[in-house]
């Protein structure tokens, strides 16, 4: 191969791959980040939290799972896990939740029958 040919080949090969960098999808960030963390060890048992974080202002909502559940299928046959919490005082520390009953069943208010 002389060295015209292999200036060509390394000239396509480089515009091959801006092809393919552009033609590459575009990763957006996400609006939340969502934490549950599960199995909490205490004297009273094991329990469970749910931070928020909104990525664009930096606010965080901490909450303590209540109640979680595998809905029924939807009618497209999508899955769904529906989880129940409640904001902690934001002063409070973290701690196991008082108990509480366990939380209604809302899947009507979320349009999912």
């Amino acid at each position: 191969m002389k060295n015209a040919e292999l200036v060509a080949l390394v000239k396509s090969l480089q515009q091959e791959i801006v092809t393919l960098k552009a033609a590459q999808p575009v990763r957006k960030p996400s609006d939340l980040k969502i934490v549950l963390t599960t199995d909490i060890p205490s004297a009273k048992g094991k329990w469970a939290t749910v931070e928020i974080t909104d990525t664009a202002t930096g606010e965080v909502t901490k909450c303590f799972l209540d109640n979680e559940h595998i809905a029924k299928d939807r009618k497209d046959g999508a899955k769904q896990r529906v989880l129940y919490a409640t904001r902690m005082a934001p002063t409070s520390a973290v701690t196991a939740p008082p108990a509480s009953a366990p939380a209604k069943d809302e899947d009507i208010a979320f349009g999912n029958e």
